[in-house]
């Protein structure tokens, strides 16, 4: 606005300030929730290369594990 006052623009930059450390410190889903290592322990034969039917074992062990996620992949 080409008609603020220091005084608007003093106060917008505080409210942009303010919004900026809500959004750098407050809690994401990921840090109120963290992860759990699953108990159950899958057998893999290379622990480079998983099969098909081992990634699902694995998926499966840590999706019951982290009831409050998502599991969406399993890698090599």
């Amino acid at each position: 606005d080409p008609h603020a006052s220091q005084k608007d623009i003093d106060e917008a930059a505080k409210d942009i300030n303010k919004a900026i450390d809500n959004v750098n410190n407050g809690q994401t889903d990921a840090s109120k929730n963290k992860p759990v290592i699953p108990t159950t322990k899958t057998p893999v034969g290379d622990n480079s290369h998983l099969t098909d039917d081992e990634k699902g074992q694995v998926k499966d062990n840590v999706q019951k594990s982290n009831s409050n996620g998502k599991v969406t992949n399993v890698d090599d």
